[in-house]
This record gives C-alpha cells, structure tokens and sequence, in this order.
C-alpha cells in the first residue's frame, strides 16, 4: 500500500468540490434572480396556455358538433338555404356560420363540405366549388364520395380535364365492383369533352379489362366507339 499522504499544511483548507459547486450555483441564482424567474414564469405560462387550448379546442368541437347536427336536419329535409343560413327565427345557426365561428374544428370542416352540397343543389355552381376546394378530404373510403361530388361541381364548372383527373382518383382511391367503374366511366366521359380522347380511350379500356362483366360494361363500349371513330 502506498505511503504517500496528502500535503496540505495547517493552514490550508481543504474545499469538497460538490460544496464549490453549491456555492458558485447560489452565487449565480443570487445575481441573476430576475432572468430566471422571468424563464420560470414563461414557461409555467406555456404550459397553462397549452393545457387552456387543449380544453378550449375540446370545447369548441362539442359545441360546433351540437350545431352542425341541427344545421344537418335542415339540409336532410332539403331546406338547403336554412341549412346554409340558419333559422332566425329558432336562432339555429346554418353551416355558414359554424364555419366561421368554429374554424379549424372537425364539425366546421364537415359543415364546409355540407355547405358545398347545399350551395350545388341550389344551382350555385361557383360558391360549391370554393366550398369543396376548402373541405379537407379524407383519405381511403370516406373519401371517395367526396371527390366523387367534387367531379361533379367540376364537370358543372366546364372544367372538364381537372373533373376527369378527380374522378379517376375517387374511382382508384379504393376499389370495388361498384364504385370503381362508375366513377371510371364519369372520368372518360368527363375527359372526352375536355377533347381528350386518349385519355377518355385509356379508362374505358381499364374499366372492360377489370369490370368486364359489370353494369358499367355497355356505356364503356359506348365510349370506346366515340373515341376510337
């Protein structure tokens, strides 16, 4: 074992390096309280605000959730102006205005899609399609309808290409026998008076390729003999 001791005279003092550390922190929190407890409140101010949006934002999407449920059963009796505008007299707000009012909710992005469908059946193709251009569509099934809808307010607007490109995918977004075909043959006919009969030719060929013996299989024969004339 070695024999070596520490040298340190009488009058030295020997310092624990943790105490140097304890001393040089209290130093630093006694000159430096001010900007530190201005962090401290920052960041408790934060976290309240986060924790007060999250419940403002549960909040909102309850209530917009109860509206949009009456502004629904107008629209379900095709009373597609209350469902837009609301009822003054029950005080029962339309899509309208839980759009505006419930922005960045689930509830208001349906009532904008709802608000699309009403604004269309009531012949107003324009306001439609800046209603559906807003909805954010979902993807795999439940979107299908809705770009489906959306090729409609196309083909209504005359733009017949864009229509035809939003058909294909609600018809490819998911596949089966009963929607993939239809919304195939709505593409080519949409594409085909866009003047494109290449394109109209390829999607009548997939839909007698795949669907063969579908209900859609006559009118892509139809088509097929208007482009390849």
């Amino acid at each position: 074992m070695s024999n070596i001791k520490p040298n340190f005279t009488e009058h030295e003092e020997v310092i624990d390096p943790v105490d140097g550390l304890i001393q040089k922190t209290q130093t630093y929190v006694d000159e430096n309280k001010s900007t530190i407890y201005g962090c401290l409140i920052a960041v408790l101010v934060i976290i309240a605000a986060l924790f007060g949006y999250g419940y403002y934002s549960q909040t909102q999407e309850q209530k917009a959730q109860v509206l949009l449920s009456q502004a629904q059963a107008f629209f379900t009796a095709a009373d597609y102006s209350k469902a837009l505008k609301g009822d003054d007299v029950d005080f029962t707000p339309g899509f309208e205005q839980i759009i505006a009012n419930y922005s960045g909710t689930d509830a208001a992005n349906l009532a904008t899609y709802y608000a699309a469908m009403s604004e269309f059946n009531l012949g107003n193709t324009d306001a439609a399609l800046g209603y559906i251009n807003k909805f954010e569509i979902p993807d795999g099934v439940l979107g299908v309808g809705p770009l489906a809808f959306k090729g409609s307010v196309l083909v209504a607007s005359s733009k017949y290409a864009e229509a035809g490109a939003t058909y294909e995918k609600a018809g490819t977004m998911v596949k089966t026998e009963q929607t993939t075909p239809l919304f195939l043959i709505e593409a080519a006919k949409a594409y085909l008076k866009a003047g494109n009969k290449q394109q109209a030719q390829r999607i009548v060929t997939t839909v007698l390729d795949e669907y063969p013996t579908g209900t859609h299989s006559a009118e892509a024969k139809r088509i097929k003999g208007q482009v390849t004339t």
